[in-house]
């Protein structure tokens, strides 16, 4: 098993990036959970379904939730790791189109690994960044034999898509 540390766009949000992960993870379980609870008030099914002792029971499961899955960017451990038959991305945060704390990617899946030097800043992958705050201008880029894309910015990006591709021929010789 070999691990990528994931890479940030400079120092300062390398140290932070965690910590800023963990924010958004609990914003975003915090608000969605209470937007769900202000719908149900607007429609008029908060009066039958939500009373005063059960709304404050769903108030402080919704909160410890929110902890619990804010606490994950910080002490679970995160990167791209290699094992002998699947690329795990551990990342343990919320972005706008993925939810999953890890995503395996079996190497038969895997099509192309290659390091994409040009910024994706202004392009349509900036939301297919797998990692916020990540650096835009150096990612390494899985193309999925069924059309999926991953994007990630990792440490020493060269090294880890030349590993996934030795991977990748490896496990079709066998």
């Amino acid at each position: 098993m070999k691990k990528y540390k994931f890479k940030a766009v400079n120092r300062i949000l390398q140290f932070l990036l965690p910590f800023l992960c963990a924010a958004d993870n609990f914003a975003i379980v915090f608000l969605l959970c209470r937007l769900g609870l202000g719908i149900l008030g607007r429609i008029g099914l908060a009066d039958f379904l939500l009373q005063d002792p059960v709304l404050d029971y769903i108030t402080k499961a919704v909160l410890i939730l929110s902890v619990v899955y804010s606490l994950l960017p910080l002490v679970m451990p995160k990167g791209c790791f290699l094992y002998d038959d699947q690329v795990v991305l551990a990342r343990y945060t919320i972005t706008a189109l993925n939810w999953k704390n890890k995503i395996a990617v079996p190497y038969y899946m895997i099509e192309n690994a290659y390091v994409q030097y040009s910024s994706i800043y202004w392009t349509k992958d900036v939301f297919s960044e797998l990692v916020p705050y990540g650096d835009f201008n150096y990612n390494v880029e899985l193309q999925l034999r069924d059309g999926k894309k991953y994007i990630f910015s990792v440490q020493d990006a060269e090294d880890c898509c030349a590993e996934i591709m030795a991977k990748v021929e490896q496990y079709a010789n066998k």
